[in-house]
């Protein structure tokens, strides 16, 4: 089996943020497999890299995820592909097609035709933009799916490209982070070592971090409610069965404290975050009150209810391949 070594240099020119990968073509494994439709495909792999899945039926192709410390504000311009070197192979079988990501018993997903049945290269590109955020409320990072490889069905080519250079281009205009950040000193060294973790060009951390002001104790936010490092939210009939834990919390070292969700719930409107689309619900509430106390310290969050009857604390769904199922995105 082949397996993938990556090697990275990051450089930053004015507006730009540019990534250099290089890849290893005796790091590519190429197996024969069976699939239940009878056919023998070709399933490629690269050790260590799980990246993001193709479409069903699209050609099942390892992409790495890439993560990029971007300055305050700025966004993805254009991206600019240079120095490409590619190695390239011939497979006797298609590309393993992608299959469901769901439990249970699901149909095989044969190949698309409009791929298989073409000789166009695929992808059409091997990097592009698979989101954007901000990570504890001002550090903005763009994550890019590289895809290294080029596949031609018809010919059975398949070409990895064994380095790139990945050029962003930046433009202003990206909203939603939050430039003055109030934290305890414990607070910020966690989010520093998280951050550490996260991006692929930790050296530009320095450069494009904006500093937190340290504070020693907590207030009350925009709204007039308290701000606690370790905050539970839970409804007024379950705050006494969390006193213990609370006054455990202090013991510790740790300012925590109880906001129930009635008290948010009179006291919000809804999600006003981005006020080009609020959002009035229970969720949106709770989202509002951790908006305006995360910048003033709040780091940690129990939320905490029933799962039936009046008790149930409000969130929202999000879709998987086969169904709805609550999440905690209201925390997002």
């Amino acid at each position: 089996m082949l397996m993938l070594g990556i090697m990275a240099l990051v450089m930053v020119a004015k507006a730009q943020v540019t990534y250099t990968a290089t890849f290893s073509a005796g790091d590519l494994a190429l197996e024969s497999v069976s699939a239940v439709d009878g056919n023998i495909y070709t399933k490629v792999t690269i050790s260590g890299i799980y990246g993001a899945i193709p479409e069903e039926g699209e050609p099942s192709l390892p992409t790495r995820q890439i993560n990029l410390m971007l300055p305050f504000g700025q966004t993805v311009d254009s991206i600019m592909l240079t120095n490409v070197v590619t190695s390239s192979f011939n497979v006797v079988n298609d590309v393993f097609p992608a299959q469901t990501q769901s439990e249970g018993n699901v149909p095989f997903c044969s190949p698309k035709g409009s791929i298989y049945n073409s000789n166009a290269a695929y992808p059409v590109l091997p990097v592009k933009v698979s989101g954007q955020g901000y990570f504890a409320l001002n550090n903005n990072i763009l994550t890019l799916d590289v895809c290294p490889f080029e596949y031609h069905p018809l010919t059975k080519q398949l070409t990895l490209i064994t380095s790139m250079t990945i050029t962003v281009s930046l433009k202003n205009g990206y909203l939603g982070g939050v430039q003055q950040v109030s934290r305890l000193a414990k607070s910020q060294e966690l989010y520093n070592n998280l951050l550490l973790s996260v991006v692929d060009n930790p050296q530009q951390i320095n450069s494009y971090a904006i500093p937190s002001t340290t504070i020693t104790e907590f207030g009350v936010n925009a709204s007039g409610l308290p701000v606690y490092e370790y905050v539970i939210i839970t409804p007024t009939a379950f705050a006494d069965a969390f006193h213990d834990f609370v006054n455990w919390k202090r013991m510790k070292g740790i300012n925590a404290g109880i906001v129930t969700m009635e008290t948010i719930s009179t006291t919000y409107q809804g999600d006003c975050i981005y006020p080009i689309h609020p959002i009035y619900d229970e969720a949106g509430k709770v989202r509002q009150y951790l908006y305006e106390s995360a910048p003033l310290g709040t780091t940690w969050v129990l939320v905490a209810g029933d799962n039936v009857g009046l008790n149930v604390m409000p969130y929202r769904e999000a879709a998987s391949t086969s169904s709805s199922i609550p999440t905690d995105l209201i925390l997002i």
